[in-house]
């Protein structure tokens, strides 16, 4: 199987220079959790119906068949197998993740929901929104979620004014996602049927979503509907919300329960192609929490559940009853923790409304965005410490990401919590505490996002990136880089680290990055005038044009250097040590950590924290790394 997935690769790879990288890499994904999803659903069954059997022997020599088959599995696929799934349900996921991003090239939406009863006067509306500033000159909302009133009975089955509405949209370049208040049944297909032949020849239209179905069987005539009526599968996707509960539990019953060796016919979600589950945002936290900081941690795990949703369909500031008299920062953190969360769903948000009601400012982007509680156009993320502001710690992102990325998992600059003493006998000598995490005291950190650009070695395909990389030598070797990029992006981090020495002094400040946002980090802190507490770099390397000067040296600054001896972009041993060779002789103060076993992406979170409890005071005990 794994040499005839190989074939497919070799076949694809002959097309590559007609296809755009970022549609080859999904048919490669694509076609990679198909056949994962096959075997382990066929082995699924299969240790099912031998589960009988199994039980009569089970006690005779279980133990010793484990390596066996182990073995067993890595064998037919050879050597270089990089290993496999083993779960179908997390397979069907990437599978409709890859499969769905061959449908789309739109940016993800970044929008509002409207109702037409409610927004009379849709122009000024429109207008609005379209004007609503995003980060380095973009706009901050792409998109409208239109909720329209159920006109199934009605001779008219789509009102004038809606359509006034979706061409100032049109004219706006919004797309839109209609929200329909359709049920299963005859009159509301043919609602449906003839609303797509109205609206199809729009391009706005991107998009329309159903009313929670708990069979979402049922929806089958409805989505025959639209497709009939021309909203059809290459211009306009479908959303189903998922029954109540949590989003992981709900998508496992799901894709369980209708994708199995015994399924007579492909289920809905899967059959038509270009439909995806949709939920609201549901913050999990107690009514009167104890602290600010527990609210924040909140809206920070929410992410866990986005990532494995399509589409976020209403989400809003509303916080819980003790928390809503909150300091302005608190509330502006919080806003950027839940906007990071909802930048974790495939295919973006919708907030809850734009103008609100009921006197809920919380509940209106409109009010949020005027009262200066969320920013759109933020270009870098801060998370702010519960007490005094001492020291700054200003972090760059890896290639391809963003400063949200870490908002979402803001462990990653936290420490161990001290333990408390327990009384004697209270605690089990076999029982395993998860460890708790608190902020370092004192820390505010700082998450530049890097601008998006075109990639010339991905043939212009625009990505987050802190540069332009020229080449690509898939980890081999280091990549030639865009120099002005380099030099424009180090003067803004420079800008950065001269606005927290100001507020905590230089030798509070420290730098740091990750992959590429290391080899940057690296360059902007060499070429830095001002003092520094200390660099951190993370699975990167030492670019070959950034300078080491006698005066830089001679500060003394620190420089924690940290890689997996696994890393497969980064290959230590093969070029990247050489990199640092050139700090080391020059006798910078360079101290470098290498773990066994770890690949590209992995551990550094612990790194960070490695690094924060030792350059600061008061910190809880140090974090074991190897090295």
């Amino acid at each position: 199987p794994y040499q005839k997935f190989e074939a497919a690769r070799s076949e694809l790879e002959n097309l590559h220079g007609t296809l755009a990288h970022a549609l080859f890499e999904r048919i490669v994904d694509f076609l990679w959790a198909v056949a994962w999803h096959a075997a382990n659903t066929v082995a699924d069954q299969m240790d099912s119906n031998e589960e009988g059997e199994e039980e009569e022997g089970e006690d005779d020599g279980e133990d010793g068949d484990e390596d066996e088959d182990e073995a067993d599995e890595q064998d037919p696929f050879g050597d270089d197998y990089p290993g496999s799934s083993d779960d179908a349900v997390d397979d069907m996921r990437q599978l409709l993740k890859a499969f769905h991003g061959m449908f789309h090239a739109d940016e993800p939406f970044r929008g509002v929901r409207c109702s037409l009863a409610s927004e009379m006067e849709g122009s000024p509306v429109l207008e609005s929104i379209s004007r609503v500033p995003g980060a380095f000159g973009a706009g901050g909302l792409n998109a409208i979620r239109l909720l329209l009133p159920d006109w199934s009975g009605c001779a008219e089955k789509f009102d004038s004014t809606a359509g006034e509405f979706l061409l100032k949209a049109e004219a706006l370049n919004l797309q839109v996602v209609l929200e329909l208040p359709a049920v299963p049944g005859k009159v509301y297909e043919d609602w449906l049927r003839s609303l797509a032949r109205s609206v199809s020849l729009m391009k706005c239209v991107r998009g329309v979503a159903m009313p929670r179905i708990q069979d979402l069987s049922r929806a089958t005539g409805l989505m025959a509907a639209l497709r009939q009526g021309g909203l059809t599968q290459d211009r306009c996707a479908c959303f189903l919300q998922l029954p109540e509960g949590k989003v992981d539990e709900c998508q496992e019953m799901l894709y369980r329960s209708d994708v199995s060796t015994d399924a007579e016919a492909l289920p809905l979600w899967l059959a038509d192609g270009h439909v995806m589950m949709e939920a609201p945002a549901h913050i999990e936290c107690p009514e009167k929490p104890d602290t600010a900081q527990m609210v924040l941690d909140a809206a920070s795990l929410l992410s866990q559940e986005h990532e494995h949703l399509d589409l976020v369909c209403s989400w809003s500031l509303a916080l819980p009853g003790s928390f809503q008299k909150a300091e302005i920062r608190t509330i502006q953190e919080f806003a950027q923790r839940m906007l990071a969360s909802m930048e974790a769903a495939e295919r973006g948000w919708f907030f809850e409304s734009w103008s609100g009601s009921n006197g809920s400012p919380e509940r209106s982007l409109q009010a949020c965005l005027e009262r200066d509680w969320i920013n759109l156009s933020a270009t870098e993320q801060v998370m702010y410490p519960p007490d005094n502001h001492t020291r700054s710690l200003v972090y760059l992102h890896g290639f391809t990401c963003s400063g949200y990325d870490y908002l979402k998992e803001p462990h990653y600059v936290y420490r161990p919590k001290p333990k408390k003493k327990k009384a004697k006998g209270k605690a089990s000598k076999d029982e395993e505490e998860e460890e708790e995490l608190e902020p370092f005291p004192g820390l505010k950190v700082v998450f530049p996002t890097a601008p998006k650009r075109p990639i010339t070695c991905y043939k212009g395909e625009v990505l987050h990136a802190w540069h332009d990389y020229i080449t690509d030598h898939e980890g081999d070797q280091e990549d030639e880089l865009s120099m002005e990029d380099l030099q424009e992006t180090t003067a803004r981090i420079h800008t950065l680290l001269d606005a927290e020495a100001a507020l905590v002094g230089g030798k509070n400040v420290f730098l740091g990055g990750a992959s590429q946002g290391c080899g940057t980090a690296l360059h902007a802190a060499l070429t830095y005038e001002g003092e520094l507490g200390g660099v951190i770099g993370t699975m990167g390397h030492l670019l070959s044009c950034t300078p080491i000067k006698e005066n830089w040296i001679a500060k003394k600054i620190p420089i924690f250097v940290y890689n997996g001896l696994e890393d497969s972009t980064m290959k230590w041993h093969e070029w990247v040590k050489a990199t640092y060779c050139r700090l080391q002789d020059a006798k910078a103060d360079i101290r470098i950590v290498l773990d066994e076993g770890v690949d590209h992406g992995e551990n550094e979170d612990v790194w960070m924290r490695n690094f924060l409890t030792q350059n600061i005071k008061g910190s809880a005990a140090k974090s074991k790394s190897k090295g």
